[in-house]
């Protein structure tokens, strides 16, 4: 009798807890919660400022949250290796 086996999980449960892969996983586990921790603050900073009724406050937090997003699609191209041109 053949069971259902749940693949996806096990990888994704397996490669954060696994301790061979642990020291491998640090830097990426280290850096999305950065990223997280950043955009949490930066979303505090936008309510804030809307709670707050200013307007430059919600101006700079708009721009920096524009900026987080510029840099984190720019970032994966940053590890390419450089194109050829010819």
């Amino acid at each position: 009798m053949e069971t259902s086996n749940p693949r996806i999980p096990i990888l994704l449960t397996n490669s954060v807890f696994n301790p061979k892969n642990w020291l491998m996983n640090l830097p990426l586990i280290t850096g999305r919660l950065l990223m997280i921790v950043f955009l949490a603050l930066l979303s505090y900073g936008l309510t804030a400022s809307i709670a707050a009724k200013s307007t430059l406050g919600i101006l700079l937090a708009i721009i920096s949250l524009a900026a987080t997003i510029v840099f984190l699609y720019l970032l994966p191209k940053l590890h390419e290796p450089p194109a050829d041109k010819i």
